[in-house]
């Protein structure tokens, strides 16, 4: 931790939001005043990881878009090039530093580095593709079984995982699947990543778990 009178390093992560095909970081979230009542922060300065100024003729200019960078307290945003789900994977890797300058001339500096996976071209299948079955009793003693999906599917690229699960009554796009009826809902539910079943009604129960990957490819059990 690096300390002055009022500003203070130590804010592990910033906050992050996709567009298109950039992520933008605000820089905020990166410092902490040590006095909120004075020296607020009235600039942000990007340096080269090296703390040299970056000319508009570096390639880490482009990348961080500075050019669009409306004010010296703007976020900044690194520009992958890639659109999300364009099938394309690509990881990259930014470093850079922020200058933190506060009112009186403090000033606190934080080495940034960022790695962005962009999926699209993985590939989601079930650990096991056969039909899963289990037969439960319905009684006042009996509890929910519960089983974990994230062990149940598996990618080709482990950076893009199944990013969320959903339940349907058919097989078909994610979008145009059959929600599960009311009385399906209490036989069986999703709380979290794991699939509850939770017999209350003596009949057979079909459905099918949907894993989907964070640029929408999509395989179901």
């Amino acid at each position: 931790m690096v300390t002055w009178n009022a500003l203070v390093a130590d804010s592990p992560e910033a906050s992050s939001t996709w567009t298109e095909n950039s992520c933008t970081t605000e820089l905020a979230s990166l410092f902490v005043l040590g006095d909120t009542t004075k020296c607020p922060i009235q600039s942000f300065e990007i340096l080269k990881s090296d703390d040299s100024a970056i000319l508009s003729s570096d390639a880490l200019y482009s990348r961080l878009d500075l050019a669009s960078r409306a004010d010296s307290m703007a976020a900044v945003k690194v520009d992958t090039g890639v659109s999300m789900t364009d099938g394309t994977v690509v990881t990259l890797e930014v470093d850079f530093v922020i200058k933190a300058l506060a009112d009186g001339g403090e000033q606190a500096s934080k080495s940034i580095r960022i790695v962005i996976t962009i999926c699209g071209s993985e590939t989601l299948s079930a650990v096991d593709s056969s039909t899963f079955t289990k037969t439960l009793d319905i009684g006042p003693s009996q509890s929910a079984f519960s089983i974990d999906l994230p062990a149940m599917f598996q990618t080709s690229d482990s950076y893009c995982p199944a990013y969320s699960y959903h339940i349907k009554t058919d097989n078909t796009a994610l979008a145009l699947a059959t929600e599960p009826s009311v009385d399906d809902t209490l036989n069986f539910y999703l709380s979290g990543t794991s699939l509850q079943l939770f017999p209350q009604t003596e009949k057979v129960h079909s459905f099918f778990v949907y894993a989907v990957s964070a640029s929408g490819h999509q395989v179901t059990r």
